[in-house]
């Protein structure tokens, strides 16, 4: 239930990030994530997971972070 509540967020994905900030945004992906894991959706946690690595790479944030997705994603193929 909480995995359709959250996914309408996740379609628009710069204009959701900007309105919540990149924080905010990371942590919905991440609940996201795990809920649609609970309810084996795994092609929509990588994807949302690819969407968010997509974004923070091209909004150039910290390499850190960058880097605790890709290894998220990796752990989803």
């Amino acid at each position: 239930m909480v995995e359709r509540q959250l996914a309408p967020v996740l379609e628009n994905v710069e204009a959701a990030a900007d309105t919540i900030g990149h924080i905010e945004y990371r942590q919905i992906v991440d609940t996201y994530t795990r809920c649609a894991l609970e309810v084996k959706e795994k092609a929509k946690a990588r994807k949302a997971q690819d969407n968010l690595l997509g974004l923070f790479k091209k909004r150039e944030v910290i390499q850190p972070v960058i880097e605790s997705i890709e290894q998220r994603v990796k752990e989803l193929k």
